[in-house]
């Protein structure tokens, strides 16, 4: 989660985690932004501030009177990110054995739940989105692109003058790597079925 301040300007970005997160946060401080809750070793109840789900994040100094948005993600696609970049860090010896895991039920479950509470527990990747968002957060949808679009919108919603212009962030070099996931039909089905919620609640 980060709060930027500007002017009489207070955006406060619900960071759902592989949604783009790090090219935002380099865009609004290239803009003059001011960056608060940025701290990756800060936590509430062992849960990164960068990556709070709601409430916990109204907790935060100034939130509660800030207007809020995140960025969501087709759910299998944000599932085929974390999950890739997680095997890539810890799995690299026997990748595919986890992959072929991935396309039972009880394998993709098992996958999911463990990492929730063990390695990426702080950063709360395998958390459903709709678990992130309030009633009064603003929501713009990773597929309709970063860049120009979410700056245009960005400025629409919080009357901002944040500049078109090109930036240094290019994504997580492990995402950036071959990913077998995505485009496996039997892991996408069973993601549809586990994050049933946010196909629903996020209109994908």
């Amino acid at each position: 989660m980060t709060l930027f301040v500007k002017d009489n300007i207070k955006a406060f970005h619900v960071h759902i985690p592989r949604t783009g997160g790090r090219y935002i946060k380099e865009v609004l401080f290239q803009n003059g932004y001011d960056v608060y809750h940025d701290d990756y070793e800060d936590s509430i109840y062992g849960i990164s501030v960068t990556h709070l789900h709601y409430p916990l994040y109204e907790m935060l100094d100034q939130v509660a009177n800030s207007k809020q948005f995140a960025v969501v993600r087709d759910p299998f696609k944000r599932f085929a990110s974390a999950a890739h970049c997680i095997i890539k860090e810890w799995y690299s010896d026997k990748e595919d054995q986890i992959y072929s895991n991935l396309e039972s039920k009880e394998g993709l479950y098992e996958f999911i739940e463990f990492h929730a509470i063990t390695k990426r527990y702080s950063s709360n990747w395998m958390r459903p989105q709709h678990e992130f968002i309030s009633n009064k957060t603003l929501v713009y949808k990773y597929e309709d692109k970063l860049g120009k679009n979410f700056i245009e919108w960005f400025n629409d919603n919080f009357h901002g003058c944040v500049e078109h212009k090109e930036y240094s962030y290019f994504g997580d070099p492990k995402e950036l790597l071959e990913n077998k996931i995505k485009e496996n039909k039997k892991i996408e089905s069973l993601i549809m079925e586990y994050y049933s919620k946010d196909y629903e609640i996020l209109n994908y």
